[in-house]
């Protein structure tokens, strides 16, 4: 049934679609009758449609969160200072803060570790990506703060001896595909058992640092979008997003998946045509 024909069965509904180009979906006539919310980055909808810009949480409702996030009862208020601190140099924007409090619980497992350490290894990252190419054609404080987060993140990821180049190089390959429900699979076919568990562990420390989410047991994969748009970024400027593009082609081709519907809506078509 079209989206379009259940304006006529319901009087009321409402319609999520995530990160869409109103000129990429309906007509403005299909945009009658269905109240549609649309989240999207694109700054030049159409004129008539209602546009309510999200930006940063308040701060208080940023140090609620990260109270949530170190179980810190709300009452507790000996740690506030230092809270307040991090939200406020993380502009209090929500994909930073989680990617800070996942980073410091984990750190936490094996030893003692203060916000105001995740600040001096955040100032010293920020600092350096302040020489790339990358951070320099960023042109708003949400990405870049965003991005110097997972780049703390992502140091970490890749000091992992035994899993970080595997977990490194499948984030890389993510960036191409659409990026919601991902099949673990994909990842898992014609390869040995040994080979599975290696990626199944690699895939779980990405998921343990929050930079990319797991379903399912983590067979069922999603990564932000903004995480696939700079790792693309990054593989342009290191002149390894052929290369990568190629991987995630023969992932797709490998075994029945390029046979199966389900898989295909993986693989964006714009990607796909980079190339030749």
């Amino acid at each position: 049934m079209s989206l379009i024909s259940l304006g006529y069965i319901f009087t009321y509904y409402f319609l999520l679609i995530s990160s869409y180009s109103l000129s990429h979906f309906f007509s403005r006539q299909a945009l009658n009758k269905p109240h549609i919310l649309i989240t999207s980055h694109d700054q030049e909808l159409e004129k008539g449609i209602d546009v309510i810009k999200l930006g940063e949480l308040e701060q208080r409702d940023a140090i609620e969160f990260v109270k949530k996030g170190f179980n810190i009862l709300k009452k507790d208020k000996s740690q506030d200072r230092e809270i307040e601190n991090l939200v406020r140099r993380l502009q209090c924007f929500p994909l930073a803060i989680q990617q800070a409090i996942s980073y410091i619980e984990d750190q936490r497992i094996i030893e003692k570790f203060k916000i105001s350490d995740y600040l001096k290894e955040y100032e010293k990252k920020a600092k350096k990506l302040l020489k790339s190419k990358i951070f320099q054609g960023i042109d708003n404080n949400y990405t870049k703060t965003t991005f110097t987060a997972w780049e703390v993140t992502m140091d970490k990821v890749r000091s992992d001896e035994q899993y970080g180049p595997l977990a490194s190089e499948i984030l890389d390959v993510l960036a191409y595909f659409a990026p919601d429900k991902i099949a673990r699979e994909i990842f898992l076919n014609s390869v040995s058992d040994y080979k599975k568990k290696q990626l199944k562990l690699a895939i779980r420390l990405l998921v343990r640092y929050s930079m990319v989410g797991g379903e399912q047991n983590q067979s069922v994969l999603n990564v932000h979008r903004l995480v696939q748009e700079v790792t693309r970024l990054k593989l342009q400027e290191n002149r390894q997003e052929e290369k990568t593009l190629r991987k995630a082609l023969e992932l797709i081709n490998s075994g029945d998946l390029a046979k199966d519907s389900k898989m295909l809506h993986l693989f964006g078509d714009m990607q796909v045509n980079t190339v030749g």
